[in-house]
């Protein structure tokens, strides 16, 4: 047995790592039918209003990305406990 380490972000053996993976966790398992669930808090607008959610809880923003992944934004936010 050989350990082999990669910097090139190697796909292909990510995707068969990931295939055994499933495929394992598939066969010990009882059937299932996967359902795709969307949760949303969205102003009177229909706009989808996460920060605002945030910092009304108490929340700090510590960083965002803009134009994450292309046009979006992503945010981190703190809370002291």
């Amino acid at each position: 047995m050989e350990f082999r380490i990669t910097n090139d972000g190697n796909e292909a053996d990510i995707a068969e790592i990931y295939k055994m993976l499933k495929d394992y966790n598939l066969s010990n398992r009882e059937k299932s039918e996967n359902v795709p669930l969307g949760i949303f808090l969205e102003d009177e607008n229909g706009n989808k209003q996460a920060p605002g959610f945030y910092t009304k809880l108490g929340y700090k923003e510590v960083f965002s990305l803009q134009e994450y992944p292309y046009t979006g934004a992503r945010y981190y936010y703190t809370k002291e406990l």
